[in-house]
């Protein structure tokens, strides 16, 4: 059931945005990207509060335990797949961070038929708060470019931040992974 609290609706806030972040990256004027900028910096805040406002006011729930990863998959998910449609991000850096979410939710949904947990591990946090940085980054890599009509400065900058994502990104799926596999989620 949803239980109505603080923490989520802070996370549903996450998912609300990411229709205006995508719009405002798409538009691709100055001044949309700095909306896209503002929102991807206030998507990054409400993902940082919501965790930090559920345990100060003792709302940790099982919902907001599943709501709150998938806001995020949702969230910088769809923002990656912009990037691609802009051209911003080869395609094979998207379907490597994209496929990562559906991987680790498919191996901690097998542990969990097993009885067993995967808690979050530290490479998924770390992932996290660079998809976010590397995010941010980029937009702001790119109204730079916009505002200062210095096309291209912003590609090579930007495709190394974004491979950067990537590989710490798929370091962070073989560490699930392997995490399960030694919890015996595939052995039983």
């Amino acid at each position: 059931m949803i239980q109505k609290n603080i923490a989520n609706i802070i996370t549903a806030i996450h998912i609300i945005l990411l229709p205006f972040i995508i719009w405002s990256q798409q538009v691709g004027t100055t001044e949309s990207l700095m909306w896209c900028l503002v929102l991807v910096c206030l998507g990054e805040i409400t993902d940082f509060l919501d965790g930090q406002v559920a345990r100060r006011l003792g709302q940790v729930s099982t919902f907001g335990k599943l709501f709150d990863p998938l806001a995020d998959a949702i969230t910088r998910g769809g923002i990656f797949l912009a990037f691609t449609a802009s051209g911003w991000m080869p395609l094979w850096m998207c379907v490597i961070i994209i496929s990562r979410d559906h991987i680790v939710a498919f191996t901690r949904m097998c542990a969990a038929l097993s009885g067993i947990a995967i808690s979050a591990r530290d490479s998924g946090k770390t992932k996290g708060w660079l998809q976010g940085i590397v995010q941010i980054s980029v937009v702001l890599g790119y109204l730079l470019e916009h505002h200062l009509n210095a096309y291209g400065a912003a590609s090579a900058a930007s495709y190394w931040l974004l491979a950067l994502a990537t590989v710490w990104t798929a370091w962070s799926c073989v560490d699930y992974v392997v995490a399960g596999i030694q919890s015996s989620v595939f052995s039983r």
